[in-house]
């Protein structure tokens, strides 16, 4: 693509789903989404050539109708056809989200199509499938914090385990609630074997997942 740009074209159906979400309004309030009341406005508002605009909403109109086939595969016949007001952003490619990823079991070993886990192969974060699982349509926003965070803890537990030989089990904290309305203190062994208290957990009854090593 010249540039590396390209211009999005929609209209009010869509333009409506986006002004729920509030990057797509800080987007308007940028002046980035160019609006008109039909295609010919639409391309005075955004710089764009109007007989260009006007052919490829023509194509787009065939392929919905199943008159004509999409040059890149794509299939509009079940899509409504564009109707004015129509709205236009320009964007660029860009690495946002990976979603789906290697398979892995709870130790965050990378699994084989047989289920059988590579000896020493860990995967986390966006390279591993997490609870969203392998479509855009399971995305929940926080996600690949969720699995960075978690499951970049626990590879980094197994790597050190392999690498330096030591033992290590998964032990589950206590659910002792305090005083303070049962909120759920954890502790668990400093390298020094001595315990000490770590933060209490917001949800009354929440587990806390702690790795343990015991010399080789």
């Amino acid at each position: 693509q010249p540039g590396a740009v390209a211009w999005n074209i929609y209209d009010d159906r869509l333009h409506g789903v986006g002004t729920g979400f509030p990057d797509y309004r800080e987007a308007i309030a940028a002046g980035a989404i160019h609006s008109g009341a039909d295609a010919g406005a639409l391309a005075t508002s955004a710089g764009l050539p109007a007989d260009a605009l006007q052919d490829t909403l023509a194509q787009v109109a065939a392929c919905c109708a199943g008159t004509a086939a999409d040059p890149y595969g794509r299939d509009f016949t079940a899509k409504p056809m564009l109707s004015g007001p129509l709205h236009a952003v320009k964007v660029t490619g860009a690495l946002f989200h990976t979603q789906g990823g290697l398979v892995i079991d709870a130790r965050t070993r990378v699994l084989r199509p047989d289920g059988s886990a590579l000896a020493n192969l860990y995967a986390g974060g966006g390279a591993a499938r997490g609870v969203s699982g392998s479509k855009v349509e399971g995305y929940l926003s926080g996600n690949g914090l969720l699995t960075a965070v978690a499951l970049g803890f626990v590879a980094g537990a197994m790597a050190a385990k392999q690498s330096r030989g030591a033992r290590f089990r998964m032990i589950p904290m206590a659910r002792n609630p305090d005083s303070s309305g049962g909120r759920t203190h954890r502790s668990s062994l400093s390298p020094g074997g001595h315990r000490r208290a770590a933060p209490s957990l917001p949800q009354e009854g929440a587990l806390a997942m702690s790795f343990r090593a015991h010399p080789a």
